[in-house]
C-alpha cells in the first residue's frame, strides 16, 4: 500500500510490499486535496513533494524521522476540516473470526500549514 488518507493524516508507505522496495509515484490525491509525489529506496522515502490545492493544515505520517524546518511534531487533532473521519458507534465484528496479529512499524507524524496552490518539498533525495 502506497498511501492511506484517514484519521486526520496522510500515511505514506504504511505497508509496502517486498516486491516494491524501490519505486516512485505521482498524482495520488489525499483527503484535503493534497497531491502526493514520492520516491522511495530500500522502503524509505527519498523524495516527498506535496501540492496543496486548497490550503489548510496537512498532517503526514511516516515510517521514518524527517528533519525539515517546515514541519512540526503533530499533536492533538488536525484542524483541517476536510480530514475528518466518521465516528463509528459500534463496529461490526464477527464472534467467530480469528484475531489477527499485525505489525505496525514505528512511525512519526508531522504537521505543516499550506496555502492554496502551493507546493512543498518535504524530503529531497539530494539532502539525504
Amino acid at each position: 500500500m502506497l498511501m492511506q488518507s484517514h484519521e486526520w493524516a496522510i500515511y505514506l508507505l504504511p505497508v509496502l510490499s517486498d516486491a516494491w522496495p524501490s519505486g516512485s509515484v505521482d498524482g495520488l490525491v489525499a483527503r484535503g486535496r493534497f497531491k502526493v509525489e514520492m520516491e522511495w529506496k530500500d522502503k524509505k522515502i527519498t523524495k516527498l513533494v506535496i501540492h496543496s490545492e486548497i490550503g489548510g493544515d496537512c498532517r503526514i505520517r511516516l515510517n521514518q524521522q524527517v528533519q525539515n524546518k517546515k514541519l512540526k511534531i503533530a499533536s492533538g487533532e488536525n484542524r483541517n476540516e476536510l480530514n475528518y473521519f466518521a465516528s463509528i458507534k459500534e463496529p461490526i465484528t464477527s464472534a467467530t473470526a480469528p484475531e489477527l496479529d499485525a505489525y505496525i512499524p514505528e512511525n512519526w507524524m508531522y504537521d505543516f500549514k499550506t496555502a492554496p496552490g502551493k507546493t512543498y518539498t518535504i524530503i529531497d533525495k539530494k539532502e539525504n
